[in-house]
């Protein structure tokens, strides 16, 4: 008898008709998104998207068969039709999904072409991919290429110079007035409503799959409010990544164990990873928590007493107390896991992710001030190049707002320079500038740190804070200008006064 009759064939798992819905579910859903950048930004902006996601399904297509063609020896023909099989359009929607709408479009090919060709087709196409592309394409993004996202390059300089002609500003300018970062708004931006609706789907379709989701949704809730309280919870579950991850990937029966014991495992394993990546102020939790899952996936389907050699779980021929035996060893590794973690990053929770408030003692006395952990309001900083957050102190006696603290960082000549500026808005006024650290050349491009130049800052009115205060520093002109026009305009645009 041939030893491999009864090993376990991945290629069972794909359902043809339910590929084929989850193409035209993430269509939807792009579409969506598109149309939301269109309501948040304008018009052009959803048009960059759209041409984004283009550039995405093309590189994607382009590469698989290329590389189809040359390791199968096929003709273009018959490697695109190689390439439709393997069902090249999901892997590219998804990454259409999580890829930022303003990223570069070379980026954008670069990105895509590296995931798909390393995520995907190295192990072994669709059903043998030990990671998602898309997951990983968006992991490339936030490690390395998270500076490039809205940069200045000539793609993006060219829809920002077209939104601001007559015909998108005036006449095809669909962008509506209302915030979408937050409540009602966050909802509708994220797509949750679809999202929701496709899940639904797919659990009357195949009910049975909906474990792991299911199992994953309610013990990240219960996990996330217990530890870490209510603080930025709405957020972190109304984001796009999160819901992705839970409808597309794991509903993704490729991706995940195939066991039902394994999947109870990843499951767990995947909440406790989200809430200790949340705690430790990771704000792609989702994306690091599903990708090293995604990792353990293979020895979790090569663990026999996990998953048996045909792919189901090892629980079927074993006796009552084997079974038992399993889920409990699940638990004391989860229950380790959480304690070994909890004894690690417990004393950071419910530290500031930055505190600013360590710069300003002088300022700011920490027996009488605190640094507000939730701001009142949302700042809108992502609209400002060299501000990285506006901060709230706030009076321990009552609770009210005693300053306001832009955190910047700019690129100098020799690299970057770190600068915390704390105001009054009840007088408009500089109550400190600190230079935290940078890497000028002293007394030649870093005349911006020499007390002179504080004081004379100090004490300022907002509307006053000019290039000219900083007289001298000639070498890092442009970006200390930069900052300078991104507090002022931050400070006057963003209402941020409380006179």
């Amino acid at each position: 008898m041939d030893i491999q009759t009864n090993r376990f064939d991945r290629t069972t798992l794909v359902d043809a008709k339910t590929l084929k819905f989850i193409e035209k579910a993430l269509f939807i859903i792009v579409s969506y998104l598109v149309l939301m950048t269109i309501f948040q930004q304008g018009f052009i902006f959803g048009v960059q998207q759209a041409f984004n996601v283009f550039v995405i399904v093309t590189i994607v297509r382009e590469v698989e068969i290329l590389f189809y063609a040359s390791e199968k020896k096929l003709h273009r023909a018959e490697a695109k039709a190689f390439v439709q099989s393997d069902y090249a359009k999901i892997t590219a929607l998804s990454m259409g999904i999580l890829i930022p709408s303003n990223t570069p479009v070379v980026l954008v090919l670069i990105v895509a072409g590296l995931s798909v060709f390393i995520a995907k087709i190295l192990f072994g196409g669709y059903v043998y991919k030990v990671f998602s592309p898309a997951l990983f394409s968006y992991l490339l993004i936030q490690l390395g290429f998270k500076n490039a996202i809205g940069a200045s390059t000539f793609d993006n300089q060219l829809f920002t110079a077209l939104s601001n002609t007559n015909l998108f500003s005036k006449y095809l300018n669909f962008s509506i007035n209302y915030d979408f970062s937050s409540g009602f708004g966050l909802a509708i931006s994220s797509g949750i409503f679809i999202f929701g609706l496709i899940a639904f789907i797919l659990i009357i379709k195949h009910f049975k799959q909906a474990l792991l989701p299911v199992l994953f949704v309610s013990t990240y809730v219960i996990g996330y409010l217990a530890i870490l309280g209510s603080s930025g919870f709405y957020e972190s579950f109304m984001s796009v990544p999160f819901w992705f991850v839970t409808v597309f990937i794991l509903f993704d029966r490729t991706l995940i164990p195939t066991g039902r014991t394994g999947q109870v495992l990843a499951a767990l394993l995947l909440s406790v990873m989200m809430v200790i990546f949340h705690a430790v102020g990771q704000t792609e939790a989702v994306v690091f928590g599903a990708l090293s899952v995604q990792m353990l996936t293979p020895f979790i389907n090569q663990c026999k007493w996990i998953t048996s050699e045909d792919g189901t779980d090892q629980g079927h021929q074993a006796s009552t107390f084997k079974k038992s035996m399993n889920y409990l060893l699940v638990v004391l590794v989860l229950a380790v896991g959480i304690q070994l973690a909890w004894q690690h990053y417990g004393p950071m929770i419910g530290v500031p992710k930055v505190d600013v408030m360590q710069y300003l003692t002088d300022t700011y006395d920490p027996a009488n001030y605190t640094q507000n952990l939730t701001p009142t309001r949302d700042y809108n900083v992502g609209q400002y190049q060299t501000i990285k957050g506006v901060y709230e102190i706030l009076n321990n006696s009552d609770s009210s707002i005693a300053g306001i603290v832009y955190d910047i960082v700019t690129e100098g000549r020799n690299g970057p320079i770190h600068i915390v500026i704390a105001i009054d808005p009840y007088t408009d006024t500089i109550v400190n500038y600190v230079v935290v650290s940078q890497s000028e050349t002293e007394g030649v491009g870093a005349l911006y740190t020499e007390p002179n130049v504080i004081n004379a800052i100090i004490n300022e009115q907002i509307s006053n804070f000019n290039i000219d205060k900083i007289a001298g520093a000639t070498i890092t002109w442009d970006a200390l200008e930069q900052m300078i026009s991104d507090v002022v305009a931050n400070y006057t645009n963003e209402g941020v006064s409380l006179k």
